[in-house]
């Protein structure tokens, strides 16, 4: 590469945190469970875009030449990708694009956050919408900043610019406040995470940086300078740390933690491109000029690479990942190299590319265009029925507690202080109050993920006593905070059902933390995973037959065999039960406990 001189007012350093950025939000893709907190580096991403924007527009701003160049960056490269995977979809996932027609027209259309929030596809569970697109709310969060810039642009030119930057930090301020009080416990986190209104910040904070950015020469101190290069060196080791430590999921990302590390990027910004001091320069090397070059299509390639690798099996292979970063990383010089197709040195092999492309995207666009959207429908549907028994849930749980408040006025007017159980006496006096040696499904307490929650009807209909949690998008995580809820309320007997693990990879030492707390004395089953397309279901699978062995009290429920024989009993999405599915969820888990004898008379 042509070395950019100084005069052309080339900002150093930003090269290098275009790759922490990169690196960080492909490892998250890839290991999701180790660096699950790499989503960062789109908060970086962002606001390197904002920051970029300010100072190119106060150059020079031609608004046509400005959605000219906007274009042009993203749609051949966005082009190229969707429609590729759709055509390697038509002949090897047909059923994939039944139902994709609306994604890709949000993607196209650019408000695909937007589709994906009303879908509720999950960035941190994704089982429910199948879909290899969906990183792509980046992109729509990106081009509505785009549309909107011109009029921001234009207040700059009426205002000055420190009373402008000083509006879009107050704007900034106010969507971070948005996340921030939008945000509540154990809530699906999908409309603060995609929300335009809950993401503009970063991208307002690095254009407000970028109007006040100024590069001319200052005369720094030697103490000065090693404070600032201090500094900067912990601030990238605090985001790799970050990327380790801070989950999706965490309480303390949408109560302010991700707007601190947007503060954190703009400093780490104003840092690198100071022309005072050395260390943009000194990030100048060959590696983070590549991965700055190559990052747009490595992260576009990110879940088709992940999404096929799924369904073609080759996530059963050891060290899979390493092949899916191998081939994202060659698809994206493939993609840059077709886009600028003239630099192409062997002529035979450009046209090879060229045709092949062009024929796999054919294929996509009439897969696509044949689209009845009647899975679509059924997704939707789907949706429709979990919203409901959201409600019956809740209405169920409400009669429950007033129940139980009648019962305990009742027997405080009638009884004396109890006095305190031994265990001994505790197991005694369970098992005089067994009906039978078996477990009794009218003790039990269901805690699910949105599988359970779907058939919660069918579940109430056939043990109507029992208590069921059911939330979607719910991780396995949770659990031990569900639990430690419904017991604080009374309501945990006996008998603990788990339907956890549909929404990601579950950690063995969660699931000891949850089966520890719920303790040894009560009867615990755990139905397996069913999520196919997913290449956590495998692992899930095993660590709870590992732990079948290991706790004599749990129990485990094979929905998968049942999935297996019976794949008519699942809905459009592969996963979730249709209504047959439903009942037969139901009567397993009516069956496994009914004919377990009870821990205590082992």
């Amino acid at each position: 590469m042509k070395k950019i001189k100084k005069k052309n007012n080339y900002l150093y350093g930003l090269d290098a945190l275009r790759t922490l950025a990169i690196v960080g939000v492909t490892l998250f893709h890839i290991f999701p469970s180790t660096v699950k907190g790499g989503y960062l580096g789109v908060c970086l991403f962002f606001v390197i875009t904002g920051f970029l924007l300010s100072v190119n527009s106060k150059k020079k701003f031609n608004i046509f030449e400005y959605f000219k160049k906007r274009i042009m960056r993203i749609y051949p490269s966005l082009l190229v990708v969707v429609f590729v995977t759709c055509g390697i979809c038509f002949f090897f996932s047909n059923n994939t694009l039944s139902g994709m027609k609306q994604e890709v027209l949000s993607i196209l259309g650019g408000y695909n956050n937007w589709w994906q929030i009303g879908q509720n596809s999950d960035y941190f569970t994704k089982s429910f919408n199948n879909s290899p697109f969906t990183h792509f709310w980046f992109l729509g969060i990106e081009l509505q900043y785009y549309l909107i810039w011109p009029i921001l642009f234009l207040l700059y030119r009426l205002f000055k610019k420190r009373r402008m930057s000083l509006i879009l930090v107050g704007m900034s301020i106010l969507s971070a406040l948005c996340m921030i009080f939008g945000y509540k416990a154990n809530i699906d986190v999908t409309p603060l995470y995609y929300g335009t209104h809950t993401r503009f910040f970063a991208l307002l904070l690095g254009s407000a940086f970028g109007f006040l950015f100024v590069s001319k020469k200052r005369k720094y101190s030697s103490n000065y300078k090693a404070k600032q290069g201090l500094i900067l060196a912990g601030e990238f080791l605090f985001t790799i740390l970050m990327y380790f430590v801070l989950d999706g999921q965490s309480a303390l990302l949408y109560r302010g933690g991700m707007f601190v590390m947007t503060l954190l990027f703009v400093h780490m910004v104003s840092i690198v491109t100071d022309i005072n001091l050395p260390y943009g320069k000194m990030l100048e090397i060959p590696a983070f000029k590549w991965f700055s070059k190559y990052s747009f299509p490595i992260y576009l390639w990110q879940y088709p690479v992940i999404f096929f690798f799924t369904v073609f099996g080759w996530v059963n292979f050891p060290f899979y990942q390493i092949f899916e970063i191998i081939l994202i990383v060659l698809l994206a010089v493939g993609l840059e190299k077709l886009l600028n197709f003239r630099q192409i040195r062997n002529r035979t092999l450009a046209i090879v590319l060229a045709v092949c492309t062009f024929l796999t995207m054919t294929f996509g666009v009439y897969g696509i265009a044949r689209d009845d959207g009647r899975k679509q429908e059924a997704i939707e549907e789907m949706q429709k029925q979990l919203e409901e028994n959201q409600k019956a849930q809740e209405e169920a749980m409400k009669k429950k507690q007033e129940q139980k408040d009648t019962t305990e006025e009742k027997e405080e007017k009638e009884t004396t202080e109890p006095k305190k159980e031994t265990t001994k006496e505790r197991n005694a006096r369970i098992m005089a109050s067994y009906k039978t040696d078996y477990c009794e499904p009218t003790d039990a307490v269901m805690i699910g993920d949105s599988i359970l929650l779907s058939c919660f009807k069918s579940i109430e209909n056939l043990i109507p006593d029992c208590v069921i949690n059911g939330a979607v998008s719910r991780q396995a995580s949770q659990g031990i905070i569900v639990y430690e809820d419904i017991e604080e309320k009374g309501y945990v007997k006996q008998t603990v059902v788990i339907c956890l693990g549909t929404n990601g990879d579950i950690q063995k030492s969660v699931c000891e933390e949850l089966l520890n707390r719920i303790g040894d004395t009560k009867d615990i089953f755990w139905v397996n995973n069913y999520v196919p397309t997913r290449s956590w279901m495998v692992k899930n699978n095993e660590i709870l037959n590992e732990l079948e062995e290991e706790y004599d009290n749990l129990h485990l429920i094979d929905w998968v065999e049942i999935c297996m024989e019976h794949p008519e009993y699942l809905g459009a999405d592969g996963v979730h039960p249709n209504e047959e599915g439903r009942e037969a969820y139901a009567q397993m888990i009516y069956d496994a406990i009914t004919t377990t004898p009870h821990i205590i008379l082992k």
